[in-house]
């Protein structure tokens, strides 16, 4: 921590709670505390520091990075497009030291509303579950029920 006051509030999407509650459920009681306690220091951090980590690296985040929004490239009139003025979109990179494999690789995204000072939980997940990047109509059906207006 970095002992910084909060400056962001945290929104947490349906999509962050779903996910969020699917992966403790999986996990064995001593793993799950030792995962509330990660989550809960990365989200503090979060508040303080959204794009980067200031100070001391903290155990259990790797980094953090700019992601590009979904559907700013794909083709078809039904789709959704963000790239929005004053938003951002990252992703942070979490290990789970007490899980096996590809699950040890877990991952937030998240947008920042840099006007209200909100951060928005988009979808936590592991590598187990996506081997890389959620797809980008994925992604607009998670912004789209977490409040992320498209662009227009």
């Amino acid at each position: 921590m970095t002992g910084l006051s909060p400056s962001y509030s945290l929104i947490r999407g349906p999509q962050f709670e779903r996910t969020l509650k699917a992966y403790l459920k999986g996990l064995a009681k001593r793993d799950k505390e030792a995962a509330l306690e990660l989550f809960g220091a990365v989200l503090q951090e979060l508040t303080v520091s959204p794009r980067q980590m200031r100070g001391q690296a903290m155990a259990g985040l790797e980094k953090m990075e700019p992601e590009p929004w979904p559907g700013g490239t794909l083709a078809g009139a039904r789709r959704m497009v963000y790239s929005l003025e004053g938003w951002e979109f990252w992703k942070a990179y979490l290990n789970f030291p007490y899980a096996r494999g590809a699950a040890q690789k877990g991952r937030i995204m998240y947008a920042i509303e840099e006007a209200a000072c909100q951060i928005h939980l988009l979808m936590m997940y592991t590598h187990a579950e996506y081997s890389g990047r959620p797809d980008d109509t994925f992604l607009e059906g998670v912004m789209r029920e977490s409040d992320v207006p498209p662009r227009t």
